[in-house]
């Protein structure tokens, strides 16, 4: 099946047609609401890693498999193959010569409404940027601590080298059964990330902020938060793997090398550069409404980020007076 995707419409043909020439009858899933009725079957996503983080917001069962194909060579971190690639990577499914990774998941219950599974991370953020948030945490039942900053982040082992990661969290194995809390820039200075078994049910009470408070799933899907969090476990989704060189060691290396880099940035600057990845390529007044941050911090930022080569820009085709900030695909 193919999940539904912001690609162009010859391009979803295209994998289509090389789908069928694979010997591989590939049927267009017209609604991701439809994922959440299927119940197993090979998902080919098309597109970016936030492409699929947006689609596995709906995909339930832990018998759909997940096989991500990039639009370019360079591969994402959770895509397998490419467009140009795709007919081998589909004979060898079909011959059995692949692997699964299964991943872990979180599901919250934000003041007794659920929300989509986080591949990544579950945040906990004011809505306002520059605003800081008070809060208890709880583990199991029992109270861990009280406290002050930007806000909280619960990532999962393979978020770990996501957004956590550039906020001070661990990098830990994409196969250990752990969540990563890790408090952002938290007014105590003794304050560290803390793990936990990922069978344990983490809370999130007595929220405190001048601002709304917001749960954000992945980066992409927002909820407002009255009083309280509850995150638990969610249903593991399986990702196809179809080469055994050491892709892992490959991965961690390369995100402990952002990492570093990464970490000298200022908050503001690490800031749009996690909406860029999430969102794609974006002007600068849709940074300063996404961010809410003031117009001159955001023009510093992103000469920041183009001038280390984080960000690049291109002028906006509908509008030469404008440019367009995106990460190239490395």
């Amino acid at each position: 099946m193919l999940a539904p995707a912001k690609s162009s419409l010859s391009l979803l043909r295209e994998v289509s047609k090389i789908g069928r020439r694979a010997g591989v009858e590939v049927s267009r899933v017209k609604s991701l609401r439809e994922l959440e009725e299927l119940e197993e079957g090979l998902l080919l996503i098309v597109g970016e890693d936030r492409d699929v983080l947006e689609t596995l917001r709906y995909v339930k069962s832990r018998n759909v498999l997940i096989l991500g194909v990039s639009k370019t060579e360079n591969n994402s971190f959770l895509m397998e193959t490419t467009v140009e690639r795709l007919d081998d990577a589909l004979r060898a499914f079909s011959k059995g010569e692949y692997s699964i990774e299964y991943s872990s998941r979180l599901k919250a219950v934000v003041d007794g409404v659920e929300t989509p599974y986080a591949l990544n991370e579950l945040a906990v953020f004011p809505r306002k940027s520059a605003t800081i948030v008070e809060y208890s945490l709880y583990v199991n039942g029992e109270f861990v601590w009280r406290d002050i900053g930007d806000g909280l982040i619960l990532s999962t082992p393979i978020g770990s080298t996501a957004y956590a990661l550039s906020t001070g969290g661990p990098i830990i194995h994409p196969h250990a059964k752990v969540v990563s809390i890790v408090p952002v820039n938290s007014l105590n200075l003794t304050r560290r990330p803390l793990v936990t078994p990922l069978e344990s049910i983490i809370e999130v009470r007595e929220i405190v902020s001048n601002s709304a408070c917001e749960v954000i799933v992945d980066g992409g899907y927002r909820m407002r938060i009255t009083s309280q969090v509850i995150v638990r476990r969610g249903e593991d989704v399986g990702f196809i793997r179809l080469r055994s060189e050491a892709l892992l060691a490959r991965r961690l290396e390369k995100k402990a090398r952002m990492s570093i880099d990464i970490s000298s940035l200022p908050p503001s600057a690490k800031l749009i550069l996690k909406v860029l990845e999430y969102e794609g390529p974006l002007t600068q007044k849709d940074i300063v409404k996404k961010t809410m941050l003031p117009a001159r911090t955001v023009r510093h930022s992103l000469a920041i980020l183009v001038g280390n080569n984080f960000v690049r820009k291109k002028p906006l085709i509908r509008d030469p007076r404008q440019d367009l900030y995106y990460i190239e695909a490395r």
